[in-house]
């Protein structure tokens, strides 16, 4: 929702004809802020994928993981790509094979320094997924997939040979950057929860989140480039430590202050939660639709600022029914075909159980 948010405003800011200015000004970097959400995301996706190499062992269970893995992003990403791809072709806008590549491959493995983005752009925070993904179906692969710690180690030594080494080669970068990091929190965070330091120390992680909440607004109106840079040149290594140090830490304490909390009756904001939860990659993909809708309404009608607010509200609704009608039962499909798969080959000696993993994950 912050990143329905970022593209919302953005969007308001576009037909207001606000001026950026150098440096921007705080309305365009509130506007910006929401791309936080991004940082969230990439901590709660250490989290549980920790949780999930667990339940897996040696090469089959790593190439189960995988399939598993693609089975969760794919169907729908590649569905809400060709949408968007027979929309280019019908408005002649002009794109490289590479683009086509890298929206089907996820990782830019033909890329040298500069990254072609995927015809969906939001593909590129999948991108930094998928590179994760195949560090832990390593250690899957070495039978250390329990090993929390180990991977979180791992993914912080590869920022630090990335510092020193500089590739021009994008998964290289990709690999070796700081945004990495923000994998490896909340790993550590996995790790720390099921050892009980979150029963032990609630107030801690709760006063930890609120000061980084106060810690976050601070770029905002201060009138640097911080935001700028941390959205504009993540995909540089300083650009993405920028992004760490102001994003990714705040992230973590804010996952980590959430750890703490136990809701203890069913109310509808529970549920609303939960509703939202589910649907939070649908929601992710599917809010640029509603987004260009908004455009072509402001384009006719007027009104940016009561159409940006009608953007955030109606962009959970069309995830929400994108996740029950299309995002669930494609993913409950291929969930069996990759379990069946699976067992028909191995009989269940991959060392794991069956994945069943929730919507969430």
């Amino acid at each position: 929702m912050l990143v329905v948010c970022n593209h919302a405003a953005l969007l308001s800011l576009k037909f207001l004809e606000i001026p950026e200015a150098s440096p921007p000004q705080p309305l365009w970097n509130l506007a910006r802020f929401g791309a936080f959400g991004v940082d969230i995301f990439f901590v709660i996706s250490g989290f549980v994928m920790a949780m999930s190499a667990r339940r897996l062992d040696g090469g089959a269970g790593a190439a189960r993981f995988l399939a598993q893995r693609y089975n969760r992003i794919a169907p729908l990403f590649y569905l809400l790509s060709a949408v968007l791809f027979l929309d280019m072709i019908r408005a002649s806008v002009p794109y490289s094979p590479l683009e086509v590549f890298n929206t089907l491959a996820f990782i830019p493995w033909l890329d040298g320094r500069t990254y072609h983005w995927p015809v969906h752009f939001l593909g590129w925070t999948l991108a930094f997924e998928f590179v994760f993904y195949c560090v832990v179906a390593l250690l899957i692969w070495q039978h250390r997939g329990r090993s929390a710690w180990l991977l979180a180690g791992l993914l912080v030594a590869l920022v630090f040979i990335g510092s020193v080494i500089a590739l021009p080669w994008m998964p290289w970068q990709m690999l070796t950057s700081p945004m990495m990091i923000e994998f490896a929190l909340g790993v550590a965070l996995y790790a720390l929860f099921t050892a009980g330091w979150f029963e032990r120390s609630a107030k801690v992680w709760l006063t930890l989140g609120l000061a980084s909440l106060v810690l976050l607004a601070i770029p905002i109106f201060d009138g640097s480039q911080t935001i700028y840079a941390a959205v504009m040149d993540q995909l540089e290594f300083r650009g993405a430590l920028t992004r760490l140090l102001w994003w990714g830490l705040p992230a973590c304490a804010i996952v980590a202050a959430f750890l703490t909390i136990v809701p203890k009756t069913d109310t509808w904001l529970r549920r609303a939660a939960v509703a939202i939860g589910d649907a939070t990659y649908s929601i992710y993909l599917t809010h640029l639709f509603v987004v260009r809708i908004g455009e072509e309404v402001i384009e006719r009608v007027g009104g940016p600022i009561l159409v940006s607010i009608l953007v955030v509200l109606v962009s959970p609704l069309v995830g929400i029914a994108c996740y029950r009608l299309l995002e669930a039962p494609m993913m409950r499909q291929g969930q069996r075909l990759i379990s069946r798969w699976f067992d028909r080959r191995n009989g269940g000696s991959d060392g794991s159980t069956p994945l069943q993993e929730s919507s969430r994950a």
